[in-house]
């Protein structure tokens, strides 16, 4: 046994559940989204079932935690055309090791996100990495600036764009709080009187905040 976070890794190693690499994404599908209720994600949707029953989530909490942020980010990638998506996934990420740091994310993000907002970021950006419209390198880069960020940091981005009326940068402007934020997020920076978001700060509004 070991454990990922708070949560008990079960019966399978990490070799056999390397050898998933492709599974869960592969699930994703108009019919899998068609389940709404926490309790159908548990039980019906191949991938949340497989999670749950592969590290011993038995925790009313623990599985009220999975299931709700299984259904933001299915709720966030169903935005889009996702009747191929896995199949699209795959090709665009066609190294078997890439598609299981993917996974392996998702796993970390659907297991210990506190508050659905990172599933929900991170399902949007699987769906742009689907469809092509970012590469696989900033697809990377963005969704470990979610798992590692705090949610506070997190909605500091939309909240700057907000307060900077879409463009990346502001002068002399009170910030209200916000730039610690996206310091601490490594997606922004000051100099002098200017504090501006950096490219990937941009790439994650744009694609993962909509």
């Amino acid at each position: 046994m070991c454990r990922i976070g708070s949560v008990t890794v079960g019966p399978m190693n990490g070799d056999a559940i390397a050898r998933k690499a492709g599974e869960f994404i592969a699930d994703l599908s108009d019919s899998a989204l068609t389940v709404a209720t926490g309790s159908d994600l548990l039980e019906k949707v191949p991938f949340v079932s497989h999670i749950a029953k592969a590290f011993e989530v038995k925790e009313a909490y623990h599985q009220y935690r999975l299931a709700r942020n299984c259904k933001a980010l299915l709720d966030a990638a169903k935005e889009g055309n996702l009747s191929t998506m896995g199949d699209r996934l795959r090709k665009v990420v066609d190294d078997p090791e890439k598609l299981w740091e993917l996974e392996d994310t998702m796993l970390e993000v659907l297991i210990e996100g506190e508050k659905p907002l990172k599933a929900e970021i991170l399902g949007r950006l699987m769906r742009f990495l689907a469809d092509g419209a970012i590469s696989y390198q900033q697809f990377d880069t963005m969704s470990l600036l979610v798992l590692n960020g705090s949610v506070p940091a997190l909605k500091a981005i939309d909240r700057f764009f907000d307060t900077s009326g879409g463009e990346c940068f502001v002068h002399g402007h009170d910030l209200q709080g916000i730039e610690p934020l996206l310091t601490s997020l490594g997606v922004a920076a000051r100099y002098g009187t200017k504090f501006q978001v950096s490219e990937f700060g941009q790439l994650l509004h744009k694609f993962g905040f909509l």
